[in-house]
């Protein structure tokens, strides 16, 4: 295993069980940046096809958290094969809700 993959899963499973896990998840297996992530929308998210795309990023603007479609059309972008974290996130959704 190489360092950065071990990193990557001793980093997984400290967030396991925290309401931020699919979001790490995401980050970390998927490469998505932060503002990509906290950009997500549930119509982001195809259960059917397990996919998700990528429509808008979080940035922050004069102090202000904005959102704004990605600077690329290579940035927006259609992620197959989530890996599970869709159903992770609507787990978590479900439980928070509750």
């Amino acid at each position: 295993m190489t360092p950065g993959l071990e990193r990557d899963n001793l980093f997984l499973e400290a967030v396991r069980g925290t309401r931020f896990y699919a979001a790490h998840l995401l980050a970390v297996r998927r490469g998505l940046r932060r503002g990509e992530v906290l950009g997500l929308r549930w119509r982001d998210i195809d259960f059917c096809r397990k996919t998700l795309t990528v429509r808008r990023s979080l940035v922050v603007c004069e102090g202000r958290p904005v959102f704004h479609k990605p600077k690329t059309l290579r940035s927006r972008r259609t992620i197959g094969r989530t890996g599970g974290c869709a159903e992770r996130a609507s787990a978590e959704s479900r439980k928070i809700s509750k």
